[in-house]
């Protein structure tokens, strides 16, 4: 790209050749000639500034999903001591699943102590199925895992915020300047929607989000946060000249259902 050459990916089924021998010099021969007939069909390259993002947000992705295996390890952990907890609040790594975590951790066994550290909801509801699950045996081996298990835990949230300052800092880059204008009161967030607790902390994503639309909220529409338009752009980018109609743009996202049947 850098010396001005077109890069084109190309499905290694479409390319494939006759059998029999099969070598790298015959294999490079064999798509120069396919290329020299415009018979190569490349598939679809995102800009190096978008691929910067790319790069950012599956890193974080991947992050995402080893802090989910973390959590499943600590509910194990205390399966195994026979404490429930995480069956009776709805997220372990909440705000006061952490407290009863780390109060465990610290050498809290009284199951009155425990339940205090949580929110007042949650102990005005289930108090009694909250009790009862905070009764086990704390074995050692038992509470070594859950404490590795949340150390490793709060490591990747260190990295999933290292994450988000580059993906920031990449964002600013293509957004560009603010306008000189002052925003809408409506553009100033998306209305009614609550980012979920993977979506990255950025400070005015939304507004980030907006500039490099074009000024465009796309989160108006149903079902789009913030979140999702970020994996979205960080995929495509925000120009869609690359697939002829939205029914192409389905089938590329691999959100096209698939028309084979058996049987018939």
């Amino acid at each position: 790209e850098a010396a001005g050459l077109e890069v084109v990916v190309v499905n290694g089924r479409h390319v494939r050749n006759l059998p029999g021998r099969k070598t790298d010099m015959a294999d490079c021969q064999w798509l120069a000639t396919l290329h020299a007939h415009g018979l190569l069909r490349g598939g679809f390259v995102p800009p190096a500034a978008i691929r910067r993002l790319q790069d950012y947000q599956r890193l974080r992705a991947d992050h995402i999903i080893g802090a989910g295996s973390q959590v499943q390890k600590m509910q194990q952990a205390l399966e195994r001591m026979n404490v429930k907890f995480h069956d009776v609040i709805s997220d372990l790594v909440g705000v006061s699943g952490l407290k009863v975590v780390r109060a465990i951790l610290a050498g809290e066994r009284q199951p009155q102590t425990l339940l205090g550290l949580c929110d007042v909801q949650i102990q005005k509801q289930k108090r009694e199925r909250g009790l009862a699950s905070l009764r086990g045996t704390w074995t050692p081996e038992h509470l070594f895992a859950l404490g590795q298990a949340l150390a490793v835990w709060e490591f990747y949230q260190k990295l999933l915020a290292e994450c988000d300052q580059q993906i920031e800092a990449v964002l600013q880059e293509l957004a560009g300047p603010p306008p000189a204008t002052p925003e809408s009161e409506d553009s100033r967030g998306a209305a009614g929607k609550k980012p979920g607790k993977n979506a990255p902390q950025i400070e005015q994503l939304h507004q980030l989000l907006m500039r490099l639309c074009g000024g465009r909220d796309v989160t108006a529409i149903a079902g789009i946060g913030d979140y999702l338009l970020l994996q979205l752009l960080a995929e495509a980018g925000p120009e869609l000249k690359a697939w002829p109609s939205e029914k192409h743009f389905t089938a590329w996202a691999g959100l096209g259902p698939g028309s084979r049947e058996s049987g018939k």
